[in-house]
């Protein structure tokens, strides 16, 4: 690795000098004091209900019976009127 001239070191040092933190280093724990937390037990799920059923098709109302508006829907008949 080479070093860095007198220019760079100048450079360098005003980079350093101009760099903030994102966060605050925090201090290290001295892990003899504290003990390890136990890790919580896990919250009980709630129990799902009942679905809710599908919401109906809000149909054009009277219509002529239910194998005429399937061939409608698909498209194999085209009304007269």
């Amino acid at each position: 690795m080479r070093r860095l001239g007198p220019e760079e070191e100048a450079l360098w040092a005003r980079v350093v000098a101009s760099v903030r933190p994102l966060a605050p280093r925090a201090a290290p724990a001295d892990v003899a004091e504290t003990p390890p937390a136990r890790p919580a037990a896990p919250a009980p799920r709630p129990k799902p209900g009942k679905p809710s059923p599908p919401p109906r098709a809000a149909g054009p109302g009277i219509t002529l019976d239910s194998s005429w508006d399937r061939r409608l829907a698909r498209g194999l008949v085209q009304p007269d009127a």
